[in-house]
């Protein structure tokens, strides 16, 4: 039973208005609240131009995005509003494995081992199962062979039935190449004297081990579940307005005024409300721009495939201290990612031999340089796709570009005028009867989950192991790097989560440590009789009514130690000026230079008013100076990922501790008593996580350049949470009998 698509919703967005209505509005009340004229540059602070704008478009109380859910019935019938969808899914697994163990010699054991596995596909059992007719992967590899000649595949996909119930194929194929196979080596070096004896030990005082393993991720159910929350392809579809649909002005083109929580959303205008469902199912083509946003699942599927080694050498020392050196190898292929199917295209013009983002680039350098608009030469690019003049043309009487500009010049002077960002350039540069090289048609975004991530891991570990009558204790440390395309799990949504790549053409651009990556770990722990009591070595010769007191008693004790999680553990930063790669995800800042990170103190921004106690500018840090790091990023180039993960939140140290002790009851054998006291954060550490603000580069100020010169929100590099809860002590009494 799943809710997630069961109801229908309303936002109020400054950045639904068209060309920064909203900031301009502003600006303009400012300007006249302040006797100024239109020349004057008094204009909202650039630290706190997005909250107040979002502050505005709320109090208007208009609705300028909404969207309404459908989902339907086996039978084609729509669903009641605010009801579940309910699935059944269902599949069969089979394992099979045999392993021998041959010990060659005393000291030299040979372990051999293969599995197969058989998972088969999953299907909903009632035929709510569907696919399009074009599998996804292959869909986006014909697009981006029609980039290279300077075309846009615009083949129509529709969604037709699938599935074991419905008489069809699955949602994803049967992988019957799953074999599995692992080996592992033992050897106990035994030299009884001489020198290697000295090295490694007489006996059996050491060993060297080493394995091999290849096993598969069965993906099966828990990517059903996803499925059923985020394939919005067949039984269930969506009616959304487009952003830019309504003006901030009062008026005819004014948004749909917000009247209570139960209000009608699908009652709005530009809803459309679909009737019966039937099969197959195709969208209509959109104005580029209006296409639908969607998820769904790629049909070429295959098991993701681990491969594991590791090669270690144990060594009794002396004290009864055993030592364990290791080195842990992964690599992961065919991993599940997902990524925008028809993600705004990359066309290569067949004579210059440019691509969009290439020209773009060097129209973004100058404007970022400063230089004027009618000093920007002419990039072939601009004119052998599209023809001379024709940009101006289109955009003079809309938008008001200059005469005379030429086509590189107008889409320079339309970027800072109007778009603000590269993602609404692909709409302008796609509408008004001009060459649509960008939009697929049908759709704007869509996401399916594919099996084409990988990642790999390497790590060394250290471990101290000492046993001694009445005290026992381990020392383990392990320093280890984890790369990855995506971090996300199978459950992640469709657009976001960490298992989103925002460059389908360039997957190896999202390429990074993982969220989850840890430089450092350590731990350690032990568990210590006191020796004090009857017989001990302290008050040895006590009675035993003494000795039920103060003898006997246990501490135990746990310390960890990490370098610190990645920031993309508790959020990534993303690109606060817009959408320069992906229509419907943003990208990460780019990282310039190299920031260190800690626990500070009395380092807020500028912008937040220390004479105000209510702005909480002593609140911890990441960032010694936040104003230094917030101009450390900048605004990625068009089609850039930009940096994810770059940033490394604070180490923890932690300590847990326990007290007990036992007590044998004189009046029966076998019946006993124990307390015992725990405390867990001894020390009451906080270890800060999370960041305050997400979006890097976020401008008011100068509506000329959006991207260049603002300032550090008050919250900027503020912390959210901590790693670790606050000091925590239980006691217990257990009595056994």
């Amino acid at each position: 039973m799943n809710f997630a698509r069961a109801f229908d919703n309303g936002i109020t967005n400054p950045s639904a208005y068209p060309s920064n209505q909203a900031r301009q509005a502003l600006d303009q009340y400012i300007r006249v609240a302040a006797g100024e004229g239109a020349g004057s540059n008094r204009v909202v602070a650039s630290s706190q131009s997005t909250n107040v704008q979002g502050a505005l478009v709320a109090l208007f109380g208009r609705l300028n995005g909404y969207g309404a859910n459908f989902n339907f019935n086996v039978d084609g019938s729509v669903q009641e509003a605010n009801t579940p969808v309910t699935r059944i899914f269902k599949t069969e697994e089979y394992d099979f494995y045999a392993q021998d163990t041959w010990k060659v010699r005393p000291n030299l054991t040979l372990t051999l081992g293969m599995r197969y596995g058989l998972s088969m596909p999953v299907y909903e059992t009632q035929g709510f199962e569907t696919a399009p007719n074009i599998g996804l992967s292959d869909y986006l590899e014909r697009r981006r062979e029609a980039m290279e000649t300077g075309q846009n595949y615009q083949e129509p996909i529709s969604v037709r039935l699938a599935g074991k119930v419905n008489g069809l194929d699955s949602m994803y194929p049967l992988d019957k190449n799953n074999w599995q196979p692992r080996a592992s080596v033992a050897w106990s070096p035994d030299f009884e004297d001489g020198f290697w004896s000295k090295v490694f030990g007489a006996g059996s005082e050491s060993v060297f081990r080493g394995g091999f393993a290849i096993t598969n991720d069965y993906f099966g159910q828990q990517l059903a579940t996803q499925w059923d929350g985020g394939n919005t392809l067949g039984f269930s579809s969506s009616s959304t307005i487009n952003v830019n649909t309504y003006s901030i002005v009062d008026g005819p083109n004014a948004a749909p005024l917000y009247t209570g929580p139960s209000m009608n959303i699908r009652g709005l205008p530009n809803m459309v409300i679909p009737g019966s469902l039937s099969f197959p199912q195709t969208a209509p083509f959109s104005l580029p721009g209006a296409g639908k946003t969607e998820g769904s699942l790629d049909q070429n599927l295959v098991s993701p495939i681990n491969y594991s080694w590791n090669v270690s050498y144990g060594r009794q020392l002396p004290g009864k201290i055993w030592l364990d050196v290791a080195y842990v190898g992964r690599m992961a292929r065919n991993l599940l990612l997902s990524r925008d199917i028809m993600m705004a295209a990359d066309p290569r013009d067949p004579v210059s031999g440019m691509t969009f983002r290439e020209a773009a680039t060097l129209v973004e350098q100058q404007l970022r340089a400063g230089t004027p608009i009618t000093s920007i030469a002419t990039i072939p690019f601009f004119d052998n796709m599209w023809s001379p003049g024709s940009l101006v043309a289109a955009w003079g009487p809309e938008h008001g570009v200059p005469a005379g500009y030429t086509n590189t010049q107008a889409v320079a002077w339309l970027r800072p005028n109007y778009t603000g960002d590269w993602g609404y350039m692909w709409q302008e540069l796609s509408r008004y009867g001009l060459t649509n090289y960008f939009f697929q048609g049908q759709y704007d975004a869509l996401s399916a989950h594919g099996t084409v991530g990988s990642s790999d891991y390497h790590g060394g570990t250290l471990s101290l192991r000492q046993r001694f009558t009445g005290l026992t204790w381990d020392f383990n440390y392990t320093y280890s790097k984890s790369i990855d395309d995506s971090s996300g799990l199978q459950t992640s949504g469709n657009f976001g989560g960490g298992s989103f790549v925002i460059d389908a053409l360039n997957i190896q651009a999202n390429r990074a440590v993982s969220d989850f990556d840890m430089r450092h770990v350590a731990n350690f722990n032990g568990i210590w009789d006191i020796p004090i009591g009857r017989k001990r070595f302290i008050g040895g010769g006590m009675n035993k009514f003494l000795d039920a007191i103060v003898g006997g008693w246990q501490l135990s004790g746990v310390a960890r130690f990490d370098s610190g999680i990645n920031q993309g553990a508790s959020g990534h930063y993303e690109d606060g000026t817009g959408w320069q790669t992906n229509w419907q995800r943003r990208s990460y800042p780019v990282l310039v230079r190299n920031i260190e990170t800690a626990t500070n103190f009395g380092s807020a921004t500028a912008a937040c008013n220390t004479a105000n106690p209510a702005a909480n500018c002593s609140l911890p840090n990441l960032f010694s100076d936040p104003d230094a790091v917030w101009n450390s990023f900048r605004t990625p180039f068009p089609g850039e990922t930009g940096t994810r993960n770059a940033l490394w939140l604070p180490g923890l140290l932690s300590f847990d501790a326990g007290l007990s002790k036992a007590f044998k009851m004189p009046w029966k054998e076998g019946h006993k008593a124990s307390i015992r006291w725990d405390v867990f954060n001894v020390t009451n550490s906080a270890v800060f996580a999370g960041q305050a603000l997400t979006l890097v580069g976020e401008t008011g100020g100068n509506p000329d350049s959006p991207y260049f010169g603002s300032n550090a929100g008050a919250t900027f590099g503020r912390f959210t949470s901590s790693r670790l809860p606050a000091r925590v002590m239980q006691f217990a009494f257990r009595y056994e009998f």
